[in-house]
């Protein structure tokens, strides 16, 4: 199951290189099948009514064992806590091309539960 975290926040300016280079960094040490996305759409391209936002950082990963999620969930929370943000994470399901917000977690909004969003990806911990 193909699924994204990105931060939930639109503008990333001043925590955008940091939170890349850790990103890129963890991706490279645990050896997962992870991409990291640092993606700014030009504004007439991102459509804020929509709930799209116009800058996308984060990861994309192909997840099939709950280990791996949480690894990456703790992972994203001290970097939530350091940066005082938070990600969003959802399903991509390619065939339809459509994205679906699954939950919240990071600074303001706590730390993710990795038993509650396994069993909704249904992934064994």
């Amino acid at each position: 199951m193909e699924i994204f975290i990105y931060i939930d926040d639109s503008d990333l300016s001043e925590i955008a290189n940091d939170v890349s280079s850790s990103l890129e960094t963890w991706i490279n040490e645990s050896e997962t099948k992870a991409t990291l996305v640092n993606q700014k759409h030009a504004e007439n391209e991102a459509d804020s009514d929509d709930g799209v936002s116009d800058w996308k950082l984060g990861v994309n990963i192909e997840v099939s064992k709950g280990r791996q999620l949480k690894t990456l969930l703790n992972f994203l929370y001290k970097i939530a806590k350091e940066y005082k943000c938070d990600f969003v994470l959802g399903i991509f399901d390619s065939k339809t091309k459509t994205a679906e917000n699954i939950c919240y977690f990071g600074n303001e909004e706590g730390k993710p539960d990795v038993y509650e969003i396994s069993s909704y990806l249904g992934i064994r911990i």
